[in-house]
């Protein structure tokens, strides 16, 4: 009975300790967490023409350029050619308004000229903005500005009378 005794306690205590190391070093066998997905979408782009652009009357006696402030009082320099006097014709900058995602920087791209035409007689006008080639909307209160757009007109010396007009594109997008 000694020896059983003698074989059976070492055997009682090491299953007994095998139980309790394993007990202590019992892991789940699954886990689980929580996990919160979400998205922060952009307002949308939104770019209003307000207003077009009006060099007003320009009288082409010699050549030259005629240069329209790109701002609210669209105001005309001359170098050559002069305004027809009493009458300005009403010149304006071409106005925008621009709506866009709060802290966002939005691009403005635009053609560097764009030809105006009386049927087929043409002048050049360079183009310009009041706000250059970016906005950074993160100091823009209400998430909108105002830009404008003017230009320096090139006036032949022998420019022919007439209602010069052209057209071009202004874009917007996110930076």
């Amino acid at each position: 009975m000694k020896n059983l005794i003698n074989v059976l306690v070492p055997v009682f205590a090491l299953i007994a300790s095998g139980f309790f190391f394993s007990t202590l070093n019992a892991q789940p066998s699954q886990t689980e967490q929580t996990v919160t997905a979400s998205a922060n979408i952009a307002a949308p782009l939104i770019l209003t023409k307000v207003e077009d652009m009006n060099f007003g009357l320009i009288v082409a006696s010699e050549g030259g350029t005629v240069t329209l402030a790109a701002s609210e009082d669209a105001d005309r320099t001359f170098d050559g050619p002069e305004a027809l006097p009493g009458n300005t014709g009403d010149p304006k900058a071409a106005k925008f308004t621009l709506r866009a995602h709060p802290q966002a920087t939005v691009g403005i791209s635009f053609d560097a000229t764009v030809e105006l035409d009386n049927d087929g007689e043409k002048m050049t006008l360079t183009l310009s903005s009041s706000v250059g080639n970016e906005v950074d909307m993160s100091a823009t209160p209400g998430n909108q500005i105002e830009f404008f757009m003017g230009g320096t007109l090139n006036v032949a010396a022998d420019q022919e009378a007439g209602v010069y007009s052209g057209e071009f594109d202004v874009t917007v997008s996110y930076q």
